[in-house]
């Protein structure tokens, strides 16, 4: 298994992509939704076990999947920013995040 940190880049059109050993560890499925939640610091994607949520966003073939605009903007995440990857395989859980060195020097 890697070790992270992993980054990603964010695409103009608000899409990133999942590595596939992540993807495949937990059990994510092209097409498949997940349920997008954000703190304003942070993106959790999760599976989706209901039927409907506010935020969803579905992953593509390739891994990828796009993330609000909404909660980009309130993110504060333009296009080109590399973002931190994290994920959480008790909680069935990817969390993205600007690195710390970034978030320091915007604070």
């Amino acid at each position: 298994m890697k070790k992270g940190p992993f980054f990603v880049k964010i695409w103009s059109n608000g899409q990133v992509m999942i590595p596939s050993y992540i993807r495949k560890k937990l059990n994510i499925q092209s097409g498949e939704r997940v349920i997008v939640r954000t703190d304003g610091r942070t993106i959790q994607l999760m599976k989706n076990d209901s039927s409907t949520f506010e935020n969803e966003t579905i992953i593509s073939s390739k891994g990828t999947v796009t993330i609000p605009s909404e909660i980009r903007n309130l993110c504060d995440i333009d296009v080109g920013e590399k973002l931190k990857i994290d994920w959480n395989e008790a909680m069935q859980k990817i969390t993205f995040s600007l690195p710390d060195h970034m978030s320091t020097l915007s604070s």
